[in-house]
């Protein structure tokens, strides 16, 4: 996704990225571009952290998380698999929305 500071910036940004990915979304500003990355990366970390829960319980108890995980995917709701990981990046932290709120 693209965004701004100003149309010609979020038009420019486009034209670039158009002939490097194969999507490019643009949304209205920088702020709902980086909101929008807030986002993801905040959904990603709190699934990351609960599959690797997951994954301690089922240590304990004699059980494969992978198993569960692929057993978990075949259900219809909507569920998206994660993987046990040891961390993402703190780059995508989402206390950088906390601490920006704060100002």
């Amino acid at each position: 996704m693209v965004g701004g500071i100003t149309a010609q910036c979020k038009d420019l940004s486009f034209i670039l990225y158009s002939q490097i990915v194969k999507q490019v979304v643009p949304v209205s500003s920088a702020e709902a571009a980086e909101l929008t990355k807030l986002l993801e990366n905040t959904f990603r970390a709190v699934n990351i952290g609960l599959v690797n829960e997951i994954m301690m319980i089922c240590d304990k108890l004699g059980l494969s998380s992978w198993e569960v995980i692929e057993a978990a995917s075949t259900k219809p709701y909507g569920f998206m698999p994660f993987y046990p990981d040891p961390g993402w990046a703190a780059i995508a932290s989402p206390w950088i929305l906390i601490t920006c709120l704060g100002k």
